[in-house]
Order: structure tokens, then C-alpha cells, then sequence
């Protein structure tokens, strides 16, 4: 529990740097969530997990899909409710220098992912995304043999994914969040309780696919 903690505690603090009085909250808050989801989420994700494993042997309906994909971002939305209050609060003390970090974290990141996704042959970006993918899988059930590598190479060779309009939607997230975050940040205990259901609505926008 404590190690997963401080993982997100760093990662919170490579964006924003966080500040002596910011960080006790920040602290707080992911020591609640880690505990409420431990003790709500994970069995409902067990159950969920059953369903899918029943589903698997058979041949899987569209709709099958879009309703499992739909209760997961329903179970994402509902973990970050739980902590709208002190993101909000959070939010709100952010300085112009922490919101210009983000800023800046954005580019370093989109710099990145432009390199390992849009930059080089083809053969050079398949192996990164193979090797990405793997190493979740495996993080999540384990090693994988053979077999299960061949599906996930097949499955890549044959995705639709395009990494110019992936890249667009990212940008425009990372706009949307920067707008968002600045608002809240410089109307500060102004907006009240419009801070919070701000954050609500770019939470749930946040999870829309713009076309």
C-alpha cells in the first residue's frame, strides 16, 4: 500500500512540484482513496473479471464489449469522484508557475510520444508498441508464452490505430485540462462550489473521443 502510494505521490509531484503546504493533502487524499478502493472497487472488478472469462470461450457481440467498456469508465469516473473535494482544493492553490510546469510536462511528454509513435519506419514503431503492450499484459496476468505473443503482434499488425489523430486527441485533452486547472486555479474559493462541479465536467469530457 505504501509503495503504490508514493508511486502516485511522485508522479502528482513531477507535474506540479509540489509545495510544502500542498503536500500533506495530497498525502491524505491518496492514502483514503487507496483504502475506499481496495474495499468497494476491487471486488466489484473481480466480478466483473468472471464475466468476461465467461464470455471469452464464445463468439462476443459488440454490444457485449461497448457494455463492459462502458461499466470500466463508469468504475474510472467513480474513483476520481471520490476525490473531487480535495482535487478541487488541490487545484485552486496551483500557482501560474506550477500551471506552467504542466505546461511544460505536456511538451516533454508529447516529445516523447511523438518519437516512439509518429518518428522512424514502421518496423521501428511496431516493436515499441509491442513491447509496450506486452509488458502491461504481463504486469497485469503475468508472463505470456509464445501463442499469446503471436495473438498481441497479430492483433497490432491489424489495429486501426493512427497515431496523427491519437495525437490530436491528446493535445486537445491536455488543452482542455490546462483551461480547466487555470480557471479553477486563478478564480480560487471565488467560484465555490462551481469549482468543483467544473472539475466534474472536464473529468467526464476528459473521457469523450472528439471526432
Amino acid at each position: 500500500m505504501i509503495l503504490r502510494i508514493i508511486r502516485a505521490y511522485w508522479w502528482l509531484d513531477s507535474y506540479v512540484d509540489l509545495t510544502d503546504k500542498q503536500k500533506p493533502l495530497v498525502k491524505d487524499t491518496l492514502r483514503y482513496l487507496h483504502q475506499w478502493h481496495r474495499q468497494t472497487q476491487l471486488p466489484e472488478y473481480v466480478a466483473l473479471l468472471r464475466r468476461v472469462r465467461a464470455m471469452a470461450p464464445h463468439d462476443v457481440q459488440a454490444d457485449q464489449v461497448c457494455a463492459v467498456t462502458q461499466e470500466m469508465q463508469n468504475s474510472f469516473i467513480a474513483v476520481l469522484h471520490q476525490v473531487e473535494p480535495e482535487a478541487t482544493k488541490l487545484i485552486s492553490q496551483l500557482s501560474d508557475a506550477q500551471l506552467q510546469r504542466i505546461r511544460k510536462k505536456y511538451d516533454k511528454l508529447n516529445q516523447d510520444w511523438r518519437e516512439d509513435y509518429m518518428d522512424g519506419s514502421e518496423e521501428k514503431r511496431m516493436r515499441y508498441r509491442n513491447k509496450q503492450l506486452l509488458n502491461r499484459l504481463e504486469d497485469f496476468y503475468g508472463g505470456l508464452e509464445a501463442p499469446q505473443r503471436e495473438v498481441v503482434q497479430k492483433w497490432l499488425q491489424s489495429s486501426t490505430f493512427n497515431p496523427t489523430i491519437s495525437f490530436k486527441e491528446r493535445q486537445r485533452r491536455q488543452a482542455d485540462a490546462l483551461q480547466t486547472f487555470t480557471r479553477i486555479a486563478q478564480s480560487g474559493s471565488l467560484l465555490g462550489n462551481s469549482s468543483q462541479t467544473l472539475l466534474r465536467a472536464w473529468i467526464v469530457q476528459s473521457l469523450v473521443m472528439k471526432k
